[in-house]
């Protein structure tokens, strides 16, 4: 009997008299701007809000707000849509060609002078600096708006 009945259903399904059921979709709940964001600005709770959205998503689309608060936008965004994570960066806080305070701590001894930055860097990320007086670029990482502190270790890039 159970033969008959799976026996049957294959034949409906390929003679394609089988009636197409499709489940409703609640769509997934993601955050979507409730605002444009132009490009460099920092996104905060106020510009987010909780959506349904029932078309596929990427699969780096931020899942929740908290990935979200504190960055700042690539590009300009759309306010209705939800935001991919490649849309966004940590904020800049050294931009190309401005004046910073560079520093290198050793034990016993702690050197600072004024550089100019090569690239553009958030918090933590590695750029190139050229010291001013001996005209060397060097690595720095940003430890601030216009500061970066040069690991003992860096050597000077030819």
């Amino acid at each position: 009997m159970i033969r008959f009945a799976i026996g049957m259903m294959l034949w409906l399904l390929a003679f394609g008299l089988a009636i197409p059921v499709r489940a409703e979709d609640a769509g997934t709940i993601v955050p979507v701007l409730l605002r444009d964001i132009a490009t460099g600005e920092v996104l905060n709770a106020d510009d987010l809000t909780d959506g349904a959205i029932a078309t596929a998503l990427p699969a780096n689309t931020a899942e929740s707000a908290d990935q979200l608060v504190g960055m700042a936008a690539r590009k300009p965004l759309r306010a209705g849509r939800p935001v991919s994570l490649s849309e966004v960066r940590r904020p800049i806080l050294v931009n190309k060609g401005s004046l910073l305070t560079v520093r290198v701590s050793m034990p016993g001894i702690e050197l600072s002078t004024t550089a100019k930055a090569i690239e553009q860097g958030a918090m933590g990320e590695v750029i190139r600096v050229m010291n001013l007086t001996s005209n060397r670029v060097v690595q720095a990482v940003v430890s601030g708006a216009g500061e970066a502190v040069v690991p003992v270790a860096a050597q000077p890039v030819m």
